[in-house]
């Protein structure tokens, strides 16, 4: 997980992009839940927790403007 000085330091384009690789990363890991290949689903409310600070930055940018 990233820090919130390191997202807020990035730029919107790279915010974009993080927010569809995160939502690719979460779906996958459920995936490999269900399956059994994956047993740590904390590791997937950590990437849900960095895609809405994500998102909520992305949206106070764009308030902002």
């Amino acid at each position: 997980m990233a820090d919130l000085k390191k997202l807020r330091a990035m730029k919107e384009a790279e915010l974009d992009k993080r927010v569809i690789q995160l939502g690719k990363d979460i779906n996958s890991a459920k995936i490999d839940i269900k399956m059994g290949k994956l047993n740590n689903v904390a590791f997937i409310n950590s990437m849900k927790k960095e895609l809405a600070q994500i998102k909520t930055i992305i949206r106070e940018r764009r308030l902002s403007k």
